[in-house]
């Protein structure tokens, strides 16, 4: 199976100084969602750069900035989103950018973000000549999260901070040790998407959109096109690229041999599925009213794909939920 993102490269601005319309787009997460995807459809700069939350690299200025971007015009570090220091520097450093939030089905991106921590740690122990496991359950992974969440009164901003259990977490990376925050921590919290979009749209970015990663994968050509048009960007007739095969874990995390969208759901254990089901039912139903402007005051400025590709774990327009 090939998926052809047939869509145009746009002309790249002379100068590499960050300024007015360099970096014009910040894809800000969310993690495990198709960042490196649309990134690699909107630029052929720099993915990842990891300046605005990180603290050495941020002092070094904006030079440094340009440096790292390789005179691209977008940077897509979906720790951003996670990371309120991140946001609030990016509003305040490029306050011309349009931030981009692509949102995928939160267990799923549970999954996924949980299978990148299995390679962190086998890449770990490798470096460490460790031997034992470098493995551990998913719903080993994800207990002390699940138990913040039903601890009295206990929301978002509580639980984000919770790191990884499981017996291989002593096998990663120490804290401080990685260049940001949120890799090892929040695998659920990552997935609830309202309280992140709140959050964005009160550091003020010029323009804040929403994208449906399974959009993206199902009708990626209709995606950037309607991604172009928001953004003000023309195509220049170019081929830009291809993704020869849907094992190529770098652009849809389906290296694992599971489906992007929905196929990792039978991996998990069927209790904790309906036990997750249940603590995303109201975080899902919360972003739905965002998404679909079910009476609320406007957070995002845009979406794409969400109606037609998202109904199968969003509803639109519910009710609102009892108080």
């Amino acid at each position: 199976m090939m998926l052809s993102l047939s869509l145009v490269v746009v002309a790249r601005a002379s100068s590499c100084e960050i300024g007015p319309g360099r970096p014009d787009v910040l894809i800000v997460g969310a993690v495990k969602a198709g960042t490196t995807a649309l990134f690699g459809a909107l630029s052929r700069g720099r993915k990842e750069v990891y300046y605005f939350n990180n603290d050495d690299r941020y002092e070094r200025g904006v030079d440094f900035y340009a440096d790292q971007l390789r005179c691209g015009d977008v940077d897509a570090t979906p720790l951003y989103l996670v990371h309120p220091v991140a946001l609030q520097r990016a509003a305040l450093d490029v306050p011309w950018a349009t931030w981009i939030v692509l949102v995928r089905e939160p267990v799923d991106r549970a999954f996924s973000h949980y299978n990148m921590l299995l390679r962190f740690a086998a890449n770990e122990r490798r470096r460490k000549g460790a031997t034992g496991p470098d493995d551990s359950e998913f719903e080993e992974v994800i207990a002390p999260e699940v138990a913040c969440y039903h601890a009295t009164r206990a929301g978002f901003e509580d639980c984000v901070r919770t790191r990884v259990g499981g017996t291989f977490a002593e096998l990663l990376p120490p804290e401080g040790k990685l260049k940001e925050f949120g890799a090892l921590n929040g695998l659920l919290s990552q997935g609830m998407m309202a309280p992140q979009l709140e959050r964005a749209r009160a550091f003020g970015p010029a323009k804040l959109l929403a994208v449906s990663q399974r959009a993206l994968y199902d009708d990626g050509s209709a995606v950037l096109r309607a991604l172009l048009a928001l953004l003000g960007r023309e195509p220049t007739g170019a081929p830009l690229r291809r993704y020869e095969s849907l094992s190529d874990h770098t652009h849809f995390d389906t290296h694992d041999g599971a489906g992007p969208f929905g196929g990792h759901r039978h991996r998990v254990n069927a209790t904790t599925l309906a036990r997750l089901d249940a603590l995303f039912e109201r975080p899902n139903r919360a972003l739905a009213r965002i998404l679909f402007s079910c009476g609320t005051t406007t957070v995002v400025d845009a979406t794409v794909g969400f109606r037609d590709h998202d109904a199968h774990w969003l509803p639109q327009c519910p009710d609102p939920p009892d108080l």
